[in-house]
């Protein structure tokens, strides 16, 4: 980290993860054939970013990565009846985040992520993201009751998925289109005691995150939590 000013610093980062093959993967013997040779999957992310603190309540921060993944692990039809695993050739892609945090008004805090990657050797992956909040925070009755109300929306662009068809074995590919997903969650704090509701998909939107797998249309969540101790 270098500190240009007072209030502007710039960040570097230099990162490595491993995912190892699972047993299902390495050992199968039904229909889907395990594979002993697979390797791990690898990922290097290489990241340069700006942070700078306007004022006290108002900051922001952006960050440019460039991620490569070796060994990337994939299903593989090998026939109409049977498929394997194998690692994939590496991948690249880059991508760019801006994120805003304010704090306004003593109560109300605002804070938005735009994300955008390049991904066209991806699969199930926006190209752009854009998530954020708007949340207040108080406390009444000499601060017996401190209730938190948020607001969150999220925007998920279009992309495509990788598919293989479930008795033939046969790759194919489908788009999910863009959606706007609007929530709301209210916490109320009584010392011990917290009540909490939730509001999902406000909209009611139909959509999926993942390809086949619809996330819930318009729900109510709620109950309450006992702490024994703080």
């Amino acid at each position: 980290m270098l500190s240009l000013a007072k209030n502007v610093k710039i960040t570097a980062a230099a990162k490595q993860s491993v995912c190892y093959p699972t047993f299902f993967e390495l050992n199968a013997n039904t229909n889907f054939i395990g594979n002993p040779g697979l390797k791990p999957e690898s990922h290097q992310k290489i990241e340069l970013g700006i942070e700078w603190q306007i004022e006290p309540k108002f900051s922001l921060k952006t960050s440019l990565y460039h991620k490569n993944i070796r060994n990337a692990l994939h299903f593989n039809p090998l026939d109409s009846l049977k498929a394997t695993f194998l690692n994939q050739n590496e991948l690249q892609y880059s991508g760019f985040d801006f994120q805003l945090r304010w704090k306004f008004l003593t109560r109300f805090q605002l804070k938005a992520l735009f994300s955008t990657i390049d991904n066209s050797s991806l699969y199930d992956q926006p190209e752009i993201m854009l998530t954020g909040y708007l949340q207040y925070a108080g406390n009444f009755f000499q601060g017996d009751m401190r209730p938190t109300i948020r607001l969150e929306g999220r925007y998920f662009g279009e992309r495509k998925c990788n598919l293989v068809h479930p008795y033939f074995y046969e790759p194919y590919q489908e788009n999910l289109s863009p959606v706007f997903i609007l929530n709301a969650h209210a916490i109320f704090d009584f010392g011990n005691l917290k009540i909490f509701i939730i509001l999902e998909n406000i909209l009611d939107k139909k959509y999926e995150l993942i390809y086949g797998y619809p996330m819930n249309e318009r729900t109510l969540h709620y109950g309450l939590r006992w702490e024994f101790w703080n």
